[in-house]
């Protein structure tokens, strides 16, 4: 032994504590190599996994992303890896070598480490994506089993109504939608992507329920078509009866007013009568059809007797609407005129006040539609006057003003 103290080999010292700090180096950088090693794994399954759900840009921008810095990742991983290839730290380095060692490690290390930051950051920032994929894969997981349970509910409901003598024709077409979802879904995420398997997952509950509750409702919904095929019938008489009476308000228009003024109107009873036996006929076949239980066709054949209804009641009003229109026209002409002529002269104030900000010309123009409300309101006091032009002139007039207006706003 020596003043040094006991088993201490003094003349190794200095060697000892090199190698003691590269074996320290060692250490650390293999945790941050497992790490990196660990993150980068998982990190590389998620992106996998959003390609998969996400087929189209947003998909390969992010895989693009991701393997800029996972090349990183793999370089500081490999400049890791050749360190122990050049220095074996469990050996007994010479003290310049074991120094060599610790701070070729300790350089590792920091790539590593600053690779890591990268692939963290990186997963932090596309969190939100990663967790729409968890989701969905968690919605895979029970799918297949949700969607035959409810495809085979659905079958029951089915069978019963066409044993009770009711054809479920709207519940086996939303059966078909469930059964053709469920074939995507059994293909699987594999064949048809993520994203398409989780929404097939979605159709064949959503169609499969549809279809249930379709043939478990069916005297509902029958009963549903009975009420809708009455109060049609109901419209079709109200209708026809004010159809009945358009011979008195043409007869009236004639005698009042001169022929441009009801000229587009006069076809008005042959549209609404056409349209009436349209009608007529749609209901008939919805009522066949309610009588067989075939439930879809009733009301369709309701759809187009309601459409056709439309068309017959728009045709009556065209001409009771003009009567009445052209009436009141006739009782007191200087309303519109006035409703015009005011228009027309808060359209020149604000020129007025906007002054040489605007384009001058538009003077011209006002200036010109105020003698065509003169001239409209001229017309109206001759013999036999064209009501319906006149009217339709002073609107004219009110659409250019409101031109000019947008114009001198700068809208």
């Amino acid at each position: 032994m020596t003043a040094h103290g006991a088993g201490t080999r003094w003349w190794r010292r200095g060697r000892d504590e090199a190698l003691a700090r590269a074996r320290a180096a060692a250490a650390s950088a293999a945790t941050a190599f497992v790490d990196l090693d660990t993150r980068q794994r998982a990190t590389t399954l998620q992106v996998e996994s959003y390609g998969a759900l996400e087929r189209g840009p947003a998909g390969a921008a992010l895989a693009a992303e991701w393997d800029a810095i996972r090349r990183t990742a793999d370089d500081a991983a490999a400049g890791y890896l050749r360190v122990p290839e050049q220095y074996d730290v469990d050996a007994d380095l010479t003290e310049p070598d074991a120094r060599s060692a610790e701070a070729a490690l300790r350089r590792a290390e920091h790539f590593l480490r600053q690779a890591l930051a990268q692939v963290t950051a990186f997963s932090e920032r596309n969190q939100g994506r990663f967790t729409t994929v968890e989701q969905a894969l968690s919605r895979l997981a029970g799918a297949g089993r949700d969607a035959e349970a409810a495809v085979a509910a659905a079958r029951t409901a089915i069978a019963a109504a066409e044993r009770a003598g009711t054809p479920a024709h709207d519940a086996v077409e939303a059966l078909a939608e469930a059964e053709q979802a469920r074939a995507v879904l059994g293909e699987g995420a594999a064949v048809h992507g993520l994203r398409a398997a989780v929404q097939a997952a979605d159709t064949v509950l959503a169609a499969a329920f549809r279809a249930r509750t379709l043939a478990e409702t069916l005297d509902a919904q029958r009963d549903e078509v009975s009420r809708a095929l009455a109060s049609a019938r109901t419209r079709m008489e109200a209708v026809g009866t004010r159809r009945e009476r358009l011979a008195d308000t043409l007869s009236a228009l004639r005698r009042d007013f001169i022929t441009s003024s009801y000229a587009d109107v006069e076809g008005a009873p042959a549209t609404a009568d056409a349209a009436l036996t349209t009608a007529r006929q749609r209901l008939a076949e919805a009522e066949r059809q309610l009588v067989r239980r075939n439930l879809p066709l009733a009301r369709a054949a309701i759809a187009a007797a309601r459409q056709a209804l439309d068309t017959a009641g728009g045709a009556v009003d065209a001409v009771t609407q003009r009567y009445d229109y052209l009436r009141e026209l006739k009782r007191d002409p200087q309303t519109v005129v006035q409703r015009t002529r005011f228009v027309v002269r808060e359209a020149q104030k604000l020129f007025v006040f906007l002054g040489d900000r605007v384009d001058q010309r538009y003077a011209t123009q006002l200036d010109s539609l105020v003698r065509r409300v003169t001239t409209a309101e001229e017309g109206f006091a001759t013999p036999h006057p064209d009501f319906w032009r006149l009217d339709r002139d002073l609107a004219r007039i009110r659409d250019e003003t409101a031109d000019v207006v947008r114009r001198l706003r700068g809208i």
